[in-house]
């Protein structure tokens, strides 16, 4: 829809000798797609407000985000424990549905950009806190083929 299709190499390490493993995914990062204005829509059905439009302008920005983060494998962020740390650093006014305890459970560390959240094992970047899921379901509705999601051996430290 907006943009090409673009090939993610995805590296995580497997087996018992910690040997490393690339994945190639190809997938067009502009369908990964966060926000649904029907479900705000539900709550305000009264409201003369289009925020269809408003919502395509941010997933417009998190694509421009999503291109920028690093891709594939991070190994600095195998370990839970420092995954979690790195949430000391967001921003007071960024409030979020999910506990850092279960995003870093996920797989997710904090990028030091606006919201955004990124899998160490697939590279997977998160803006938006879903309401209705728990970051590992997300995770899985919008990256099912995470190495670390399918509780594949990562390399993944708690």
């Amino acid at each position: 829809v907006h943009g090409g299709r673009q090939l993610i190499s995805t590296v995580c390490e497997s087996g018992p000798g910690n040997s490393m493993a690339a994945q190639e995914t190809s997938t067009d990062i502009s369908n990964i797609s966060e926000l649904d204005s029907t479900y705000i829509e539900g709550f305000y059905p009264q409201a003369n407000f289009n925020f269809s439009k408003i919502m395509e302008e941010m997933e417009l920005e998190y694509r421009q985000i999503r291109k920028q983060q690093r891709r594939g494998f991070n190994p600095t962020m195998r370990n839970e424990a420092k995954r979690l740390k790195t949430f000391l650093s967001l921003p007071n006014d960024c409030k979020s549905a999910w506990a850092p305890s279960e995003m870093a459970a996920a797989g997710f560390y904090y990028t030091s950009v606006k919201t955004a959240i990124q899998c160490f094992c697939c590279g997977l970047v998160l803006l938006a806190r879903s309401l209705e899921r728990s970051p590992f379901v997300e995770h899985k509705k919008l990256w099912s083929s995470c190495k670390f999601i399918l509780g594949e051996e990562v390399g993944n430290i708690c």
